[in-house]
Order: structure tokens, then C-alpha cells, then sequence
């Protein structure tokens, strides 16, 4: 009775431990796959824009560090680029739609984040939850408001009850997961106990 009781105990153990290890090791793959060395450089500006546009900076620096891993030269295969990711017709209605006057270089850091934090002040006016403006940045407002008026996706038209596309799916857990990153990351820099400064 004893033994059956200590092995139990020490199988529990076993995986408790194995299992704060694997989050350990999610961690440091997270970290490190990540283009670390410039988010110092991205921290100052982001920190801009989420305060102007009323995002969480961590919301914000997971968005990017999913998009482009911080990457300012990033290109995607469907031609979105920068931090963001931001294709060249989405930046050029976002500038028009915010009245942005400078040139439009998505590889520049501080005008990718400007269209790109106006874009995702542009879904939140659109969406009521912040999954669904997530859904819209990657899949597109339209198919997001195909999916809401289609009773397989949405009971209710205004919440998605299943996202059809798996890739869609795959961001917003890596979102989740990178935003989790984030917050620890923006713990070490101090950041929280400034902001209640």
C-alpha cells in the first residue's frame, strides 16, 4: 500500500517537473527565435505607438514578434513587409484613413508601426473582441465578416464560434503564446512599476 503510494507520488512528480521543463525550454525557443537583438531598438518606438493608439504594449510587441519575429526587413511571400507585416495597399488606406502625410516605407520601424497600430485601431472600431480584430489583421476584415454572417461560424453574428482557417487559428495561439513572452519580457525591463509611476 505504501509503495503504490510512493510510486504515484514520485510518477506525479516526474511529470510536474517534466513539465516545467518543457515550459522552460518553450520559453528559451521562444526567446530565441526571435531577432532579440533589435527589440531594444523597436521597445522605444512601440512604446509610442501603443500609448497613442490605447493598445497594450504587450499585445503589440507579440503582434510583431509573431508578424516579423522583429525583423524590420521582413518580407512575407504574399508581399506584406516590415515589422507588422503590412502589405503596401493596406498601409496606403490606413494612411489615407488616419491622415498620415510622411512617406510610406514599411521598412522603416516607426512608420510600420504608426500604419500598423492605426490598422489595429481600425479593426478594434470594427470588432468587439480583440480575437477577432487578431483574426482580421491575419485572414482580412472581409472574411472575418463572411464568418460572422455564416451560421457554421457564428451563432450569433457577432462572436466566431470556429475559425475555418487553420492558419488563422495557429495565430492567435502563437499571439497568446508570444504575449505571454512579452509581458515577462516587459517585466525584466521594469516596465510595469514605471507605468504606475
Amino acid at each position: 500500500m505504501l509503495l503504490k503510494r510512493l510510486r504515484k507520488k514520485t510518477v506525479k512528480g516526474f511529470f510536474l517537473k517534466t513539465l516545467s521543463i518543457l515550459y522552460i525550454i518553450t520559453i528559451l525557443t521562444n526567446f530565441c527565435s526571435c531577432n532579440y537583438k533589435n527589440i531594444d531598438e523597436i521597445y522605444v518606438i512601440a512604446v509610442k505607438n501603443a500609448k497613442e493608439s490605447k493598445i497594450e504594449l504587450d499585445l503589440l510587441l507579440s503582434i510583431i514578434h509573431t508578424e516579423s519575429s522583429f525583423n524590420k526587413d521582413a518580407v512575407s511571400s504574399k508581399g506584406a513587409c516590415g515589422l507588422m507585416q503590412l502589405t503596401p495597399s493596406t498601409a496606403s488606406f490606413i494612411a489615407k484613413k488616419s491622415g498620415y502625410s510622411g512617406v510610406i516605407d514599411l521598412f522603416d520601424a516607426e512608420c510600420n508601426l504608426f500604419l500598423g497600430c492605426r490598422y489595429l485601431c481600425y479593426l478594434r472600431e470594427k470588432f468587439v473582441s480583440i480575437d477577432l480584430v487578431l483574426c482580421a489583421y491575419n485572414a482580412g476584415e472581409g472574411r472575418v465578416k463572411e464568418w460572422l454572417s455564416n451560421p457554421l461560424y457564428s451563432y450569433d453574428g457577432i462572436t466566431i464560434n470556429h475559425i475555418p482557417y487553420s492558419e488563422t487559428r495557429q495565430y492567435l495561439r502563437k499571439v497568446a503564446k508570444n504575449r505571454r513572452f512579452m509581458k515577462l519580457y516587459l517585466q525584466g525591463r521594469g516596465y510595469y512599476e514605471k507605468a504606475k509611476e
